[in-house]
């Protein structure tokens, strides 16, 4: 993971979006293929380009956002039935 987001990174250093100066497809998928993330709370905040441009998608585009919203609403309940769990 870590790889990978050194490299977005970077792509995200010279361009706000991951093809361009536009939210594109392939920012939609990207965003989506990392929310589950936040699942796991992993820290974004050293990858700074990339940091600012996961906040960016779902501010840009209304429904992205409220998508995300209910994930991470979702996320909560899940991460609070598991901290419950007996294993």
């Amino acid at each position: 993971m870590n790889d990978l987001l050194r490299l977005v990174d970077k792509i995200l250093s010279k361009s706000p979006y991951l093809v361009g100066d536009h939210l594109t497809i392939a920012d939609l998928l990207f965003f989506h293929e990392t929310t589950g993330t936040e699942v796991y709370d992993y820290d974004f905040s050293y990858w700074h380009n990339f940091s600012a441009w996961y906040k960016r998608v779902p501010a840009e585009n209304a429904a992205v956002g409220e998508i995300h919203k209910k994930f991470k609403e979702g996320s909560a309940m899940m991460k609070g039935m598991l901290s419950k769990a007996v294993i």
